[in-house]
Parts: C-alpha cells; sequence; structure tokens
C-alpha cells in the first residue's frame, strides 16, 4: 500500500512538473512569437517610415521647383513682354512719325 501510494505521489509531481514545463513551453513560444512580430513590425514601420518621409520630401520640392519655375517664366514672360511691346510702341512711333514728315513734305512741295 505504502508503494502505491509512493508511486502514486511520483505520478502526480511528475505529472504537475510536465504541467508545469508545458505552460512555461507555452509562455516562452507566445512571448518568442510576441518578440518576433514586433521586431517585424518595428522594421517594417522604419522602413515604410523611411521610404513615406522620403516620398513627402521629394514631393515637396518637387513642388517647391514647379512654383519657382513658374514664378520664373513669369517673371521673364513679363519682362520680355514688356521689353517687346516697347520695341513695337518704338517701330510704330517711328512708322508714324516717317509718314508724318512724308505728309508735310508732301504739303510743302
Amino acid at each position: 500500500m505504502l508503494a502505491n501510494e509512493e508511486i502514486g505521489n511520483l505520478t502526480k509531481t511528475d505529472y504537475g512538473q510536465k504541467n508545469v514545463i508545458a505552460d512555461k513551453n507555452k509562455y516562452q513560444r507566445t512571448k518568442a512569437y510576441r518578440q518576433i512580430a514586433n521586431f517585424f513590425m518595428r522594421s517594417y514601420t522604419t522602413t515604410t517610415g523611411e521610404k513615406f518621409y522620403t516620398w513627402k520630401q521629394k514631393t515637396k520640392d518637387h513642388l517647391h521647383k514647379q512654383k519657382i519655375m513658374r514664378r520664373s517664366f513669369e517673371h521673364y514672360n513679363k519682362r520680355y513682354l514688356e521689353a517687346v511691346q516697347r520695341v513695337f510702341l518704338k517701330f510704330l512711333s517711328d512708322e508714324r512719325k516717317k509718314e508724318r514728315l512724308a505728309e508735310i513734305k508732301a504739303t510743302q512741295i
């Protein structure tokens, strides 16, 4: 009877130890999965964040370049348009002056 009780106690402690070991393994497995998932998530968000920042910076630079080019074109168009306009006005005034001088000469004769 005593031997049976000892065997029963050993079986209980062995079963209890196996349960403790299984619980520890389960905890360590979930902890390992969590650590791996955190690592991949951190890596993903870091690289994604860097790519997003790079894209945002390139977009900002592109828009800035567009604004500068637009302002430059507007400036040059305005400046050279005024210059060309002055040339045409000078040409017209010279032609009117020639016509008036021609009319004066025609009336003097």
